[in-house]
């Protein structure tokens, strides 16, 4: 221990401890069939990886993270792609139709909500 101490201060030591422990921690987030790996960022649908792109799976992430609230166009773009975005709201779209797609019979839990936005409705996830 005292060899420790003198190779490292003992902030050091500690960020190091975490940093390892962290590596062999795995976060989930699960709404019933569907699980997301938040660490390395897969998206599961009855134990089945759905393969998604990182752009597709921060959205799913975000509505996971954000149940049965009715998310804007606007909302999403600002939380996924970021401030500094300059393309089209529509892009949105574009992505809510592949997570659908990779979704397959569960993708009425994307919601369209006309002239708002979407809604991630839990329920079609937790009742199979």
């Amino acid at each position: 221990m005292i060899i420790l101490l003198n190779l490292f201060s003992l902030p050091v030591l500690l960020a190091k401890c975490n940093a390892i422990m962290n590596r062999k921690h795995y976060q989930f987030l699960e709404r019933g069939v569907l699980k997301l790996n938040t660490r390395e960022k897969q998206a599961y649908l009855n134990n089945k990886n759905l393969n998604l792109k990182i752009i597709d799976y921060k959205i799913l992430e975000y509505f996971i993270k954000n149940p049965n609230m009715i998310l804007s166009r606007e909302q999403i773009l600002l939380k996924v792609w970021g401030f500094d975005y300059t393309g089209q709201e529509r892009s949105v779209d574009t992505h809510i139709k592949i997570l659908r797609k990779a979704l397959g019979p569960y993708q009425k839990g994307i919601k369209t909500v006309i002239k708002q936005g979407y809604c991630f409705e839990t329920k079609v996830f937790e009742n199979g």
